[in-house]
This record gives C-alpha cells, sequence and structure tokens, in this order.
C-alpha cells in the first residue's frame, strides 16, 4: 500500500469521516465545479475548478493537532475502538487501533495528527 501524505491524506480521512468532494449540481453554476461536503451534506468552502484546489477547504486532519485530535476521538467513539499513540525517541508516532471485534491496525506518522489520520484511512478496511 501506498502510504499517503498532505492533501492526498487530507481527502482520504477526512472522506472516511463522511465528508466529499462533489460535482455541483446547482443550476446557478455553469460547468463542473466542486465543492466540500461536511458529514451532514452541508457545503463548506468555495466552488472550486478542480478537486486538487477543494481539497484546502477539508479539515487539516493530517496536520494540526487542534484539528485531528477532536475529530479522531470521536471517530473512535462513535466507531468502539481503542487506540494509543506513542513515539520513541528519533522514531515516528504510531498509532495503534482495536476494533470490538479485537482487529489490529498499526500505522505511523511523523507527527501524531499524521499518524492520527493514517490510523482513520487504515480503519476503513476493518
Amino acid at each position: 500500500m501506498i502510504e499517503l501524505s498532505g492533501l492526498e491524506l487530507r481527502r482520504a480521512a477526512c472522506e472516511a469521516l463522511g465528508w466529499s468532494i462533489r460535482v455541483s449540481d446547482q443550476s446557478e453554476i455553469k460547468g463542473d465545479f466542486v465543492a466540500v461536503f461536511d458529514p451532514i451534506s452541508k457545503r463548506v468552502g468555495c466552488w472550486c475548478l478542480a478537486i486538487e484546489h477543494a481539497s484546502h477547504d477539508l479539515p487539516e486532519i493530517e496536520s494540526d493537532p487542534a484539528v485531528s485530535e477532536p475529530m479522531f476521538l470521536e471517530w473512535c467513539e462513535k466507531n468502539k475502538t481503542i487506540w494509543t499513540l506513542k513515539s520513541y525517541s528519533h522514531a515516528p508516532f504510531t498509532c495503534e487501533l482495536f476494533s470490538v471485534d479485537l482487529i489490529r491496525k498499526q500505522v505511523s506518522g511523523s507527527t501524531p495528527s499524521e499518524a492520527r489520520a493514517r490510523a482513520i484511512v487504515a480503519a476503513k478496511s476493518y
């Protein structure tokens, strides 16, 4: 599996949490514009011409601890997932997830936010 990073990781983690980037179905907008929608289908951010630009409007779950921690904790609670996050000197952060069925996933990231985002993406295969 190729490890995602940056905006690709942000998009994958947010999509796993119910966020989406969709083509406009608004009659007042002509062409293939896309926008970001949160899990309750409320549009956030601006209409963009390209999916790559729309990814900037997603929450910075892969890089901002103030964003990643509450989103991750809410996701863990909703999915009844136990987790650990640890790091040893000069090593990446490791996030382990344990599902209700005792399925274990372990991923690493250079920061706690990146490790949490990768854990959410990895858990899609539970």
